[in-house]
């Protein structure tokens, strides 16, 4: 099928969004690292500008990739990439209710790896569209 303007439109935009995603986890993962005192300010201004505004574009445009070219879901790997997206969407929004409503320093631990999950799953999504 050829692609149109606008499915290529989408397709970029995916990437950018995906990529800016995964640059805002990796951001959060080496804060952690380092001992900050206004860690909870880095971390919740990163999920909020970037992390969050990504999560819900990302799968968006892939959805909107898939009503402009519906012959990907004849392929296993569409469905793999997405329910590791859904899953990937739900675990940022967990990850945004564990820093914005309870207390940051309690949740420390699993805020850090839950964020490592999220990346782990985007690596996965990224590894299936390279290698199908």
């Amino acid at each position: 099928m050829v692609q149109s303007s606008f499915y290529n439109i989408l397709n970029a935009a995916h990437i950018i969004f995906m990529v800016s995603w995964i640059i805002c986890l990796v951001y959060i993962f080496y804060s952690f690292k380092k001992k900050n005192s206004n860690l909870e300010f880095k971390v919740k201004k990163c999920l909020n500008k970037m992390a969050m505004p990504s999560s819900f574009i990302v799968p968006l445009t892939g959805f909107l990739m898939i009503i402009e070219d519906p012959s990907e879901m004849k392929n296993l790997y569409f469905y793999a990439k997405f329910t590791l997206a859904v899953f990937g969407f739900l675990a940022m929004l967990q990850l945004r209710s564990w820093v914005e409503f309870d207390i940051f320093d309690k949740n420390k631990i699993k805020i850090r790896r839950l964020n490592l999950l999220i990346l782990i799953n985007l690596f996965l999504i990224n590894l299936i569209v390279y290698y199908k």
